[in-house]
């Protein structure tokens, strides 16, 4: 019998802060609540307004001790403590058969309270680098389950187990990637305008101006852009020749990727797990200021087998980027492959992986018990 067909359980999941934490664990709750089990989502103020109203959730109070003023620190450590108690109140009043953290400080409070109340804990790492939080509560956990092959930084005896990163199903299902014909237009994507305007506002809209005209006639892009850069942008691409369709947000990035002959983007856990299920060339800029360099990390992860191009931020000119991104447009062979190649490094079943493997734990109470 399958796990994930046994008898339902309680589950409890706990992310915030950003959209790369709340995602993934988005992901495993709705998958454990369609095959019948029960959760609850641990999260804080910005995690809470990123939850759909299907999933139950409760909201602690977090912030960072260790940036700002020496107030601001210790104001920090007061709401970890409040978030501490309540989540002890909140795991001992029920106790789940589990508890998985998604990594971030929202996540520091509900793994030590699980500790503390002798319920088995994971954490998910979602980079290629263990974020600080998570190596710090590596040693209250079970273990940590990664989304890459090869992470940096060292857990000690806590055993990494390699899943995947769990990603929406539309991109999963999204068909492998077929080159349209030379003479169809060539359909650009470019996500991840809000980290780096001067890239995204200037450099790849120089770079792409620079092709040669019956590459810019040919070209259709797909941008997202600050608010502020819209009109700008439009305006630029309109005196260049180049059809374009600027966004500040996208609620439909599959059904973008799945047009997509290209894509340029930064390379967080998610857009870089996204881009692999949905097996599409890519190329990748890292954020140079991400934390730890954890983007060009993530990078690595498909690049390094010829499933993504990465080109560094900081020596980044308008000339090499137009020049890379003319020879793709040319070369169908090569965003095939790459295409290929991206796809082989995906892990599309991350989230039966980790569901299943949270039921394990509750496999094991049982044979205890026994």
């Amino acid at each position: 019998m399958s796990l994930s067909t046994a008898k339902p359980q309680y589950i409890c999941l706990a992310a915030g802060g950003t959209g790369g934490h709340v995602m993934p664990a988005i992901c495993i709750a709705e998958r454990l609540l369609a095959e019948g089990h029960q959760i609850l989502l641990l999260t804080d103020k910005r995690g809470a307004k990123l939850i759909p109203a299907h999933l139950p959730y409760k909201r602690l109070a977090s912030a960072s001790p260790f940036s700002g003023s020496a107030m601001r620190r210790l104001g920090a450590m007061i709401q970890l403590a409040g978030g501490l108690v309540s989540c002890l109140i909140t795991l001992a009043r029920r106790r789940p058969a589990v508890l998985l953290g998604f990594g971030g400080y929202p996540a520091a409070a509900p793994i030590f309270a699980a500790w503390c109340l002798n319920i088995p804990a994971v954490m998910h790492e979602q980079n290629a680098v263990i974020g600080r939080t998570n190596l710090m509560l590596a040693r209250f956990t079970k273990a940590l389950l990664a989304s890459w092959p090869k992470n940096k930084g060292s857990l000690g005896k806590t055993p990494v187990i390699h899943t995947g990163l769990p990603v929406r199903e539309r991109f999963t299902a999204i068909k492998p990637y077929k080159p349209n014909p030379s003479t169809s237009p060539f359909q650009l994507a470019i996500f991840g305008g809000s980290l780096g305007a001067a890239l995204f506002a200037e450099i790849i809209p120089a770079a792409l101006a620079q092709l040669p005209a019956t590459d810019r006639r040919r070209l259709k892009v797909t941008q997202q852009v600050r608010e502020e850069q819209k009109k700008t942008l439009d305006e630029f691409y309109h005196k260049q020749g180049i059809s374009a369709e600027t966004r500040t947000f996208f609620d439909d990035v599959d059904e973008v990727m799945a047009r997509a002959d290209l894509i340029i983007t930064r390379a967080g856990a998610s857009s870089v797990a996204e881009i692999a299920c949905a097996s599409r060339p890519a190329i990748f800029i890292p954020f140079a200021n991400a934390m730890d360099n954890h983007q060009q990390a993530n990078a690595e992860q498909l690049c390094a087998h010829k499933g993504g191009l990465l080109l560094a931020e900081a020596d980044l000119e308008a000339s090499e980027l137009s020049q890379r991104i003319a020879t793709l447009m040319e070369d169908k062979s090569l965003r095939l492959e790459m295409a290929k190649n991206a796809s082989a490094c995906a892990k599309k079943d991350a989230a039966a992986m980790i569901t299943d493997h949270l039921l394990s734990y509750r496999d094991a109470q049982n044979k205890e018990a026994a």
